[in-house]
């Protein structure tokens, strides 16, 4: 018995021993498993983050390699074709009769004619819009070949040129002059200037910023210069930076809301429309819901889909961005 007591306690020493080795060999698989597992899973986690998570440079340099500007969807859009029809006498600032004056004209002698949109402008005015520049000059031709002379004459036919790119400089001092802006942003930022000092944008108009003691500035740009201020973020001016940011103005009316011209070129007959409900704004007026003019009326006139459930100011509306893609396609980008 004393023999067998000694070899018990001999093998339990043993075992106590030898343990922490078998612990160890038996568990090894899984962790080196669960190790490289783990790797596996921060290797990736790191790569996905080398292309999320940039630096600066980084951004920089590929920028590099990478032609910026407008998007190559943009790029490849023929340009439209604007033709501006201006009354030059009083008694013809009526926008319907001069509208049905231009089209009987062409409906008569050049009926394959294709418009995209005859457009109300200040004054009694009609724009219309073709899909080139081809077309709207084959449809100036028409006017002047085939109107009657007396008649014609009455009216000035114009072809614009196309839209200069524009930029908007944010929080501007509301004490800084125009005179003051421009020579302080040529001072300190050289691509603003050819070698001549001759500026390549010009000022345009300010807007009251949210803080009354600065404006935001609208500046028209060099086409040709369009990605060198695109690639930048901000302008130096004086001892700070401000930001800068593309600029595509959209004319809305603030009366009865539609596109193209502003609230002082609005129709004296229209009254003042609700924003919301687009129902006549009179005293006592409650709206019964949204309702996008806008949007109602490009449904009922162009057999468009879109929803109607919100304001005609609502950024998201769909007769906005498509006012907005006119823009762009009427826009000189130095392509």
């Amino acid at each position: 018995m004393p023999r067998l007591d000694d070899l018990k306690e001999h093998s339990t020493k043993a075992l106590k021993e030898e343990l922490p080795s078998i612990i160890k060999q038996a568990a090894c698989p899984e962790i080196k498993s669960s190790l490289e597992t783990v790797n596996r899973e921060i290797v990736a986690e790191v790569k996905r983050n080398r292309v999320e998570a940039r630096s600066f440079a980084q951004v920089a340099l590929q920028a590099k390699d990478r032609k910026q500007g407008v998007s190559p969807t943009l790029s490849q859009r023929e340009p439209e074709g604007i033709l501006l029809v201006k009354p030059k006498e009083n008694e013809l600032k009526d926008f319907e009769s001069n509208r049905k004056i231009i089209l009987d004209l062409l409906q008569t002698h050049s009926p394959e004619a294709r418009l995209r949109g005859v457009v109300k402008i200040f004054g009694g005015g009609v724009k219309l819009i073709a899909a080139s520049p081809d077309d709207i000059l084959a449809i100036k031709n028409t006017l002047i070949e085939h109107g009657e002379k007396e008649v014609m004459d009455k009216f000035d036919l114009i072809t614009p040129n196309r839209r200069s790119p524009q930029f908007i400089l944010y929080n501007v001092p509301k004490e800084v002059e125009a005179d003051s802006l421009k020579a302080g942003l040529l001072a300190k930022n050289i691509f603003l200037a050819d070698g001549n000092n001759k500026p390549h944008f010009k000022l345009e108009f300010s807007i009251p910023g949210r803080d009354r003691r600065s404006n935001h500035w609208v500046m028209s740009i060099n086409p040709k210069k369009y990605e060198d201020f695109l690639g930048k973020e901000g302008l130096y001016f004086q001892f700070t930076r401000l930001r800068l940011a593309e600029f595509i103005s959209i004319k809305q009316c603030r009366k009865c809301y539609a596109f193209g011209h502003t609230t002082r070129g609005c129709d004296p007959k229209n009254k003042q429309l609700c924003d919301k409900c687009g129902e006549t704004r009179e005293e006592n007026h409650r709206c019964k819901g949204y309702n996008c003019i806008n949007c109602s009326e490009s449904n009922r006139r162009l057999r468009t889909n879109h929803k109607t459930d919100h304001s005609c100011l609502d950024r998201n509306c769909k007769t906005l961005i498509r006012q907005k893609d006119l823009v762009i396609q009427r826009t000189d980008y130095g392509l």
